[in-house]
């Protein structure tokens, strides 16, 4: 009894298995197939012993698969593991099966049978599909972010836990001069100002073990071709992996940086250059009031308004730059005298100092132009001091005014014979505050040009420069006749 309950059970367990068993003969009549694979199908057991063959049950292509490799593959070599099938069963009860087989063989090698394992592989098939799409989907979205990517004018890059950088974007790439294959995170050190790059690894050391933001400003650039600001931000995420991984930006500030370095070293200047004249003027008037011969009175005089004029130029200049930022700049236009402007430029201008003698070439007599007349002469005051002051050394500037051969405009030009600038900073003369290298030495508040340029503009005209590095420079600009 416990013999023929126990066969009983083992027919349950093959009967209700998980996996669905099969087996037949080696033409493929179906032989014995257990109750799962039938409940898979939809078939019942009587209309399939000894009345269906295997390749029945496959799709077409699959029939053919099975008659060219299927069967060989067994009668040789008695075994297969894994194959992907599509079963079809009786109505739609069709579904993908991984089919693994053993053949049966006699003494002499031959082929008495086949057994099958057959595992329903629909719920697999949809994980890897999802799988496939959610990688799919993952490459997509990082193949978007790096056209973004590319596309941004930051630099954009990540890096892995041991601070190795393993992907950085097109900008980032043109900056350094980086190519897939570098060693990208030992030239990106290499391009860190040395100061920064000491105050980058304390950081890192801290920011690597709490994972906090790191924000920064550092200067990236070579010796050679000078350092740049950027402002860096690292912040730590999780990738799907579970690692953590830095994504790191940086945004030049570099203009904003100089110009931040520019205001006080403008500062610095002007406080310098409204102290000279206040001391000065001081001076004057001390001696003044303890008295002097009446023959040198006038002269003290002279001195102390020609003081007080360059000290209502700088407040003028400083007044300008508001107004101009403000875009409160207003012209007041008339008609008048260039010939009459021209002389009462010199005489100012010669006013301030006295270093140079300022000549005048001319072919604008009782000529009349049209514009704001205190603006003008503002704007040639501006080029002939800066025409002094930028050669030292010499004695003489040259102002010209030339009317033009339709007889409806006059160019105005100041040339000097000074230090002249270089090609690479023509492009920035005209900013707020720039002062080029070689005048560096020479005191100045770096407002001149801009201010000169933006009173032009108004006038729908423009500053045009001239020159040659050591030899000087003619500024130049054109207003209508009358």
């Amino acid at each position: 009894m416990n013999n023929f309950e126990h066969l009983i059970d083992t027919e349950q367990i093959y009967q209700h298995a998980p996996s669905g068993y099969l087996s037949m003969l080696p033409d493929g009549t179906i032989i014995k197939i257990n109750q799962t694979l039938l409940d898979w199908l939809g078939y019942q057991r009587e209309n399939v012993i000894g009345k269906l063959n295997f390749s029945s049950l496959l799709s077409k292509g699959g029939a053919i698969h099975y008659e060219m490799f299927f069967r060989p593959m067994v009668s040789v070599n008695g075994n297969i593991k894994e194959l992907n099938y599509e079963l079809i069963g009786a109505g739609d009860k069709n579904f993908p099966a991984l089919i693994s087989a053993n053949g049966v063989m006699d003494e002499n090698r031959k082929l008495l049978a086949v057994n099958m394992v057959i595992t329903d592989i629909t719920q697999r098939n949809l994980y890897e599909k999802e799988l496939l799409s959610a990688k799919n989907k993952l490459q997509s979205e990082k193949t978007r972010f790096e056209l973004l990517a590319d596309l941004s004018e930051e630099l954009i890059w990540t890096v892995d836990y041991h601070g190795e950088v393993n992907y950085f974007n097109g900008r980032m790439s043109r900056y350094f001069n980086l190519s897939r294959g570098d060693a990208v995170t030992s030239i990106l050190f290499q391009h860190i100002h040395p100061e920064d790059r000491r105050k980058l690894m304390q950081a890192w050391h801290g920011t690597d073990k709490t994972l906090d933001p790191y924000i920064n400003r550092l200067r990236f650039g070579s010796e050679q071709k000078g350092y740049e600001w950027f402002e860096v931000h690292l912040i730590a995420v999780n990738d799907l992996a579970g690692d953590i991984r830095w994504f790191g930006t940086a945004n030049s500030i570099n203009h904003l940086m100089m110009t931040i370095e520019r205001k006080d070293e403008f500062i610095h200047i002007a406080s310098h250059e409204l102290n000279t004249p206040v001391t000065v003027l001081k001076g004057f008037l001390q001696l003044m009031k303890y008295g002097l011969p009446a023959e040198n009175m006038n002269n003290f005089i002279s001195k102390c308004l020609a003081t007080v004029n360059y000290f209502q130029f700088l407040i003028g200049s400083l007044l300008n730059v508001s107004v101009i930022n403000s875009g409160e700049l207003a012209l007041n236009i008339s008609s008048f005298s260039l010939e009459e402007l021209l002389l009462s430029c010199i005489e100012q201008a010669s006013a301030l100092s006295n270093s140079h003698t300022i000549l005048l070439q001319s072919n604008v007599n009782e000529i009349f132009v049209t514009a704001d007349k205190e603006r003008i002469t503002q704007v040639i005051i501006n080029l002939l001091n800066n025409a002094i002051k930028y050669s030292p050394g010499k004695k003489e500037v040259l102002l010209m005014a030339t009317l033009l051969p339709d007889q409806h405009q006059v160019a105005i030009a100041v040339k000097d014979y000074g230090v002249g600038i270089a090609t690479d900073q023509l492009d920035k003369i005209f900013e707020k505050y720039y002062r080029i290298r070689e005048t560096q030495s020479i005191k100045g508040l770096g407002l001149g040009l801009y201010i000169t340029q933006n009173i032009l503009m108004a006038h729908g005209t423009r500053l045009n420069v001239e020159t040659k590095l050591g030899e000087g420079s003619t500024f130049s600009f054109i207003i209508p006749v009358a």
